[in-house]
């Protein structure tokens, strides 16, 4: 997959993270600091 070409290619660990709609928008959850930067560097979802 293409995460595991990166990894090799670049020496760096990327994983993919898969979030469901519902703890997206938790409100618990948009106080951690990826949902906080995905907020802020405004990857497309």
């Amino acid at each position: 997959d293409l995460a595991f070409d990166v990894n090799l290619r670049h020496d760096v660990f990327v994983a993919p993270l898969l979030i469901d709609q519902a703890r997206f928008e938790d409100p618990v959850w948009r106080i951690t600091d990826l949902a906080l930067a995905v907020a802020e560097e405004g990857i497309p979802l």
